[in-house]
């Protein structure tokens, strides 16, 4: 956050520090959910704790293939950085660290995280009986993939300050 007031950034896009900067703390807040999760004992209050963070995943995998994607793609393009690249490394991370599997998890989040649906008892029944291992396996996968995201952003983002700085 501190990139937007530092006065020998100023010359860097608002637009590609807001793209770094939601990379990053998406990142974090993975990272916070894994140990909110490590931290809660098993039960009633460590599923509805997996519940928000299902919540969160699906929102973060939402901004990372949208909205994150979409500038990533603009900035890169902008640049020598060939966009194809880009759109090549983006593939290959969703597909490394199997991202696709949150959407296994949609049905809950969508009746139990965010509103209770009528059925929301039976879900939370549901849930209950899941796999945690690899609830707890996807969710660090995603954390993965959220560090390897905002490294690619900070990689692409660098190479546009080395091409600015030599075109000064």
């Amino acid at each position: 956050m501190e990139a937007f007031d530092r006065t020998d950034l100023a010359h860097v896009p608002t637009q590609h520090k807001k793209a770094w900067a939601m990379a990053a703390i998406i990142h974090c807040d993975m990272c916070r959910l894994v140990i909110a999760l490590d931290e809660c004992e098993p039960g009633s209050a460590s599923l509805l704790t997996m519940l928000d963070v299902i919540s969160k995943l699906y929102e973060a995998k939402n901004w990372f293939t949208k909205v994150g994607a979409k500038e990533l793609r603009a900035i890169a393009a902008a640049k020598s950085r060939d966009r194809t690249c880009v759109e090549t490394v983006l593939k290959n991370l969703k597909s490394k660290h199997r991202i696709a599997d949150i959407d296994r998890y949609a049905a809950y989040r969508n009746k139990i995280g965010y509103h209770y649906d009528p059925e929301a008892l039976d879900l939370l029944l549901r849930f209950g009986q899941e796999d945690s291992e690899a609830f707890y396996d996807m969710l660090l996968r995603f954390v993965r993939f959220s560090h390897d995201w905002a490294e690619l952003t900070k990689k692409v983002l660098q190479e546009h300050e080395r091409e600015a700085s030599v075109s000064r």
